[in-house]
């Protein structure tokens, strides 16, 4: 049996025998090999991704796929691909682990193997390839594919000439520019009306930014709008484009676009952004870097590398970087400098919680999740038995980590032991008032442990249909700021509805939010609890009179609040012109 690349028999093995009856076949084969499709009939699209990128984390090794450092993750992609191991299976046999230009007559020879003939078969097919080619950076491949379409004078085939163009964009060369050129060329000759679909022009906009019909990007993103809506991707694309042709104006209605959106720039646009600053000179560097505090955004890696250098070659401040981490209270370990502390002001909290009751417990939606004659007996129910020290999210620590162990009769016990487990650290931390936040079906479970929470804690119990969220954060609210939580949701909904009133009181919920929700790391089989604690410091750009510490993005999976964990500590021995005393932070 002949070896297909990184995909490995024991990972294969594995994942049959977990669940044989999920699996069926593709109806065709890989050399010697039989790669199922896995069927996610009950798991939404995004808990497919989830899987698909674990498996490909395991079973494909991505450190030889030639990344620029500001593009997007490969990962990234190739976790949202429909039908991944089928394709990536046909990569393997044609290219093995490496590009490589595939000739016409084994193009056909493949897509034979693995299609009946059809001109909407050979769509998907080359299509999927191409979008292979260009995630992998295999640029031969994609030249090869281009060059088959030629030779034997297919009909022209808009989803492989406009990855095409993004796969030009990703793999800079000499004669890159032209390529995409003359490609968009021959797609407005196809598609003479220029209305694409949000895909397509998102694909052309990732090449166009960077040549001389960097204008058009302009010109997508509103068609993109009028079609359905440009993502952040486009955005940024479109952003960068203007910042290397020096277009700051342009440019920088498109960083406010983001930010109204809460969105972040892509690090291609960090990237032109910082490469625009450094030209202008040191004011337009902090004033990038002012945004990027307002804002909340956090920088990538490679970006803040070339920062640091920046920064340590300017003559007059004698700059010294080092990347660092910071102590919970907030101690930079390389300076030992302490980071401005979060404060959630008595007035900032009382306009939230109004306004808070009014945008996600009295919405006009908010019923869609939950029914009036409830609504009025849990808030009757907190306002008897308020303020409370902590409140807890309980199906979310219930099923943290597996809790249910995949199912099964027992499953019920596992999931309320789990629970009891961690509601008992949290009495032995002195948080004595709990107020536990479930769902009806919980009343189902074991007697025994749901007996010791009933006698521990408050418990409430909402309809199956409702919505855990506005519950939880209703009571921690009403209880004060005295009131934590512990839950694994990001709460993005709720902050959504509230920037849609004021972007101050997004912030406000945020700092509040941060300083309030409590995440639960792991529970050990010892039953021990590992409970990661509050932030109590601010994470964004911070610049005192002697220091400039910026918070970036590692690369690396973000924790429950998205917050990095790395930053990047300046340190000067030169006072700056106009030095202000104030410890904590200067306006930029």
């Amino acid at each position: 049996m002949q070896r297909i690349g990184p995909l490995v028999c024991s990972s294969f093995v594995r994942q049959l025998r977990l669940n044989l009856l999920s699996w069926k076949p593709l109806g065709k084969q890989v050399k010697d090999w039989h790669f199922p499709q896995r069927m996610f009939v009950r798991n939404s699209t995004a808990n497919q991704n989830r899987r698909q990128r674990r498996d490909i984390e395991q079973n494909i090794p991505l450190d030889n796929v030639i990344v620029a450092p500001t593009d997007a993750s490969p990962l990234t992609e190739l976790s949202m691909m429909p039908n991944f191991r089928r394709w990536h299976a046909i990569l393997v046999q044609l290219c093995g682990n490496a590009d490589r230009y595939v000739p016409s007559d084994e193009w056909d020879r493949t897509f034979k193997e693995f299609h009946d003939d059809g001109p909407a078969r050979k769509q998907s097919f080359y299509g999927s390839m191409m979008t292979l080619a260009c995630s992998f950076r295999y640029r031969k491949l994609g030249d090869s594919i281009l060059d088959h379409f030629q030779t034997k004078q297919l009909p022209f085939n808009i989803a492989v000439a406009s990855r095409y163009i993004k796969l030009l964009g990703r793999t800079a060369g000499k004669d890159s520019a032209e390529k995409i050129l003359k490609m968009y060329e021959s797609i407005r000759k196809h598609f003479p009306g220029d209305v694409y679909d949000v895909g397509t022009a998102e694909n052309l906009i990732a090449g166009l930014y960077q040549t001389t019909k960097w204008k058009d990007c302009f010109s997508l993103l509103k068609m993109m709008d009028f079609t359905g809506r440009a993502g952040p991707m486009a955005v940024s694309f479109t952003m960068a484009g203007a910042f290397l042709n020096k277009d700051c104006e342009a440019a920088m209605k498109l960083v406010g676009r983001l930010r109204e959106q809460q969105f972040s720039p892509s690090a291609v646009g960090f990237a032109a952004w910082f490469q625009y600053a450094k030209a202008v000179g040191y004011e337009a560097v902090k004033q990038m870097l002012s945004c990027i505090r307002d804002s909340e955004w956090y920088l990538p890696l490679e970006v803040v590398k070339d920062m640091k250098s920046y920064f340590e070659s300017l003559p007059e401040y004698k700059w010294t970087g080092k990347f660092t981490t910071m102590t919970l209270k907030g101690e930079c370990k390389a300076c030992h400098e302490y980071m401005e502390a979060i404060v959630v002001k008595k007035q900032e909290f009382e306009e939230l919680q109004k306004n808070f009751i009014n945008a996600v417990i009295e919405g006009s939606d908010v019923f869609l999740h939950t029914n009036p004659q409830e609504l009025q007996r849990y808030r009757d129910f907190v306002e008897q038995n308020k303020p409370f020290d902590v409140i807890v999210d309980g199906l979310n620590v219930a099923y943290h980590q597996g809790g249910g162990g995949g199912g099964g009769r027992d499953a019920p016990k596992r999931l309320s032991r789990q629970l009891r487990v961690v509601v008992e650290h949290l009495l032995k931390r002195k948080q004595k008032k709990i107020l536990v936040v479930g769902r009806k079906h919980m009343l189902s479970w074991p007697s025994y442990e749901m007996g010791i929470l009933r006698d521990k804690v408050h418990l409430f119990f909402a309809e199956n249909t409702s919505q855990d969220d506005p519950f939880v954060l209703y009571a921690a609210m009403t209880s004060g700021l005295g009131c934590a939580f512990l839950s694994g949701d990001l709460m993005r909904d709720h902050r959504f509805k509230l920037a849609l009133q004021d972007d101050e009181l997004r912030k406000t919920f945020l700092k509040w939010q941060r300083t309030h929700q409590m995440e639960l790391l792991k529970v050990h089989p010892d039953h021990t609890v590992t409970v990661k604690s509050p932030m109590k410091y601010v994470t964004t750009v911070q610049w005192t009179d002697q220091s400039l510490h910026i918070p970036y993005s590692s690369g690396l999976p973000l924790g429950l609040h998205e917050l990095p964990s790395t930053w990047l500590c300046l340190t000067k021995a030169t006072k700056f012109p106009n030095n202000t005393s104030n410890p904590v932070l200067l306006d930029l």
